[in-house]
């Protein structure tokens, strides 16, 4: 009972904080997995020469992109199997022309995502218990099934989709009684890495770096490289600012005007500004304070938005997934987060990517936030550092 109590410590301590209650219903629904193993018990050696792999990723659109190198390790440790990725509707456009993907099945399963609903405990278990997604994952009779996130529910899907070989994260959300292996995870390396883990948990040595893989066509980089020269010098630095996301991971709109109104003051850069159908408003704000006319707020597709960041120089973001889309394409991003995070420093480590990039804000309780006169002043730091200003001047 001890180690099932433990199970769901991150999840609990550090995600959603609910201590001892989350830790009861850890227990509880451990136990649900582990009886429900015992109808089918996972197997103990790892196939050979697999024929076919589930990964399970129902998450959110930046979860997944930091998972795509787990999908090189895969095809690298198994060149003939073929690779499924199940993932959300939402989540179909990160995995476009991903070549080490065989196949993108949709599994719109209801836990640990914000595009699904309901998605209660008991809805998730019914799901996992009772899908008629079932049907079809039984007949496929996958060699290996892998729950990238690692959790109850996701072990309870593989065990009833009857997948002998099951492997999830142990330590972040439970369910690892009913695998056959499983890889630590910790908040003291980067969750790409730990994401890797599971690679390595099959055998797997040739790994790729822990950075997100995205694949774009031609045409798509082309059409981005249009959009951001529209007439202007091709010459000056891009920068492209993301000020959407959730409430509670923002940094506050008053701080994102202050910086707009003082990056409008260069005339060497060009700024483009960027978000979803629910940043409008903050995109129509950040326009005017910007004096930019590139907003494709609201308007550009998902796989349009990695085009611009990859031709862009520099992305300004909360944390979101445009710094993870940055990372892919090797952009610089400074990450700039909001009121909700008490420590940077540990959000970066998890989450963050090596300098030049930055993903800054508050230090300890009681600690501010960073300030809009300090984020140019990252910028700047930024741009020295990549050749953008060489001669030193400032935005401020």
């Amino acid at each position: 009972m001890l180690r099932w109590a433990t199970s769901s410590n991150f999840m609990a301590v550090r995600q959603y904080r609910l201590g001892p209650l989350y830790r009861v219903i850890g227990v509880a629904a451990e136990a649900a997995v582990y009886l429900a193993s015992r109808q089918c018990s996972p197997a103990r050696e790892l196939p050979a020469d697999p024929k076919s792999i589930f990964v399970l990723r129902n998450n959110d659109i930046g979860d997944l992109i930091v998972t795509t190198p787990l999908f090189d390790a895969l095809r690298r440790r198994f060149p003939k199997a073929h690779i499924v990725a199940a993932v959300g509707s939402w989540n179909l456009a990160p995995l476009e022309n991903n070549p080490h993907i065989s196949e993108v099945f949709r599994l719109d399963a209801p836990w640990y995502n914000h595009f699904t609903s309901p998605r209660s405990i008991a809805d998730a278990f019914r799901f996992a218990r009772h899908s008629p997604v079932l049907g079809e994952l039984k007949s496929r009779k996958f060699d290996i099934g892998i729950d990238v996130l690692g959790s109850h529910f996701g072990s309870m899907l593989m065990i009833r989709a009857g997948i002998p070989y099951r492997v999830g994260m142990k330590g972040y959300a439970g369910g690892h009684s009913a695998l056959s292996a499983t890889a630590p995870f910790t908040d003291r390396e980067h969750v790409t890495r730990n994401i890797l883990r599971l690679a390595e948990s099959l055998g797997a040595t040739d790994l790729p770096g822990p950075r997100p893989q995205l694949f774009l066509s031609d045409a798509e980089r082309a059409a981005a490289e249009c959009a951001w020269t529209n007439g202007r010098s091709a010459g000056l630095p891009r920068i492209l600012i993301g000020c959407g996301g959730k409430s509670k991971k923002v940094w506050p709109i008053d701080y994102w005007r202050e910086l707009g109104r003082g990056l409008s003051r260069r005339a060497d850069v060009t700024l483009g500004i960027i978000g979803g159908p629910q940043d409008i408003e903050i995109g129509r704000q950040m326009q005017a304070a910007t004096a930019s006319d590139l907003n494709w707020t609201g308007s550009v597709t998902l796989r349009e938005t990695f085009a611009l960041v990859a031709a862009a120089d520099l992305v300004i973001c909360n944390d979101s997934m445009l710094s993870h889309v940055a990372a892919a394409f090797a952009k610089p991003a400074l990450t700039l987060l909001g009121p909700s995070y008490d420590s940077a420093s540990d959000q970066a480590r998890v989450w963050g990517y090596p300098l030049p990039s930055r993903m800054v804000g508050k230090e300890g309780p009681g600690s501010q936030m960073t300030t809009p006169q300090e984020g140019l002043a990252l910028i700047d730091e930024i741009g020295r550092e990549v050749g953008f200003w060489p001669d030193g001047r400032s935005t401020r």
